[in-house]
C-alpha cells in the first residue's frame, strides 16, 4: 500500500515545488523591464575620437613634441586622455581645445618673427573653447592645474568630465599644447595669453580631433 501511494505523494510534492517556483518567477522582471531599468547609455554617447599631435615651433626649442590622445564615453562620464613625448622637460604644459579644424603650419607666421604665436594660432585654429586641466567639471577655475612633463619630456593626462558638462561637439576641433622653458629666448613680438609669459604661451604641438568610425 505504501509502495503504491509513493508516486502520488511524489507528484504532489513536485506540483507544490512547481507552484512555488512559478510564484517566484512571476516576481522577476521581464527582459523588457530589465532593459528599461538600465542606465540610458545612448544618452551619454558622443562616440570615440582620436588625436595625433605633431610639433609646432620646434625650431625655437629643439624638441619634437608629439603624442596621441583619445576621447571616450564611459558610464561615469567622458574621458579625455593625452600622452605626450619629446616635450620640454620639467615644464607645465597648458592644453586647450580650439574651435577651428586646422593646425597652423610654418607659413602661418604672419609677422615673420620666426615663431607661430597664440595670435597666429587663433587665426588658423580658432579661439579656445575649453581647457584640459586637472578638473574638467569646474567652471572657470581660478587656478587651473595643467600637466607637467617629467625629466624625459613625457607626460600622461587623463581626466573624466561629467556627461552633462560637455557642451561642445569635439568633432573636427583641435587640441593645442603650450609651454617651453622659462629661459628660452623669444622675440619681443610674440603674443601671450591669459597673462602668461611668452614662454608659457608658446604653442608646441597641435592635433585634430577625429571621430573613430563605429564598427558595423
Amino acid at each position: 500500500m505504501v509502495i503504491k501511494s509513493f508516486p502520488l505523494v511524489y507528484l504532489l510534492g513536485l506540483s507544490l515545488l512547481w507552484a512555488c517556483g512559478k510564484d517566484d518567477k512571476d516576481l522577476l522582471p521581464s527582459p523588457q523591464e530589465v532593459q528599461e531599468e538600465r542606465p540610458n547609455e545612448e544618452g551619454l554617447r558622443i562616440g570615440s575620437y582620436r588625436i595625433i599631435l605633431a610639433p609646432l615651433n620646434n625650431q625655437v626649442f629643439k624638441h619634437t613634441s608629439n603624442g596621441t590622445g583619445n576621447i571616450e564615453t564611459l558610464i561615469e562620464g567622458i574621458a579625455f586622455q593625452i600622452n605626450m613625448v619629446g616635450t620640454p622637460a620639467g615644464v607645465t604644459h597648458h592644453q586647450y581645445v580650439h574651435d577651428g579644424n586646422n593646425c597652423p603650419e610654418e607659413n602661418h607666421d604672419i609677422n615673420q618673427d620666426g615663431v607661430i604665436d597664440v595670435a597666429e594660432v587663433n587665426k588658423i585654429s580658432g579661439k579656445k573653447l575649453m581647457e584640459l586641466d586637472g578638473d574638467l567639471n569646474a567652471k572657470d577655475p581660478l587656478d587651473p592645474e595643467f600637466p607637467r612633463a617629467d625629466g624625459s619630456g613625457h607626460y600622461t593626462y587623463r581626466e573624466v568630465m561629467k556627461p552633462d558638462s560637455l557642451d561642445i561637439d569635439p568633432q573636427e576641433k583641435v587640441i593645442i599644447i603650450y609651454g617651453v622653458p622659462a629661459r628660452t629666448p623669444l622675440p619681443e613680438t610674440i603674443e601671450t595669453m591669459n597673462g602668461l609669459s611668452s614662454q608659457d604661451s608658446l604653442p608646441i604641438a597641435c592635433g585634430k580631433i577625429l571621430r573613430v568610425p563605429e564598427e558595423e
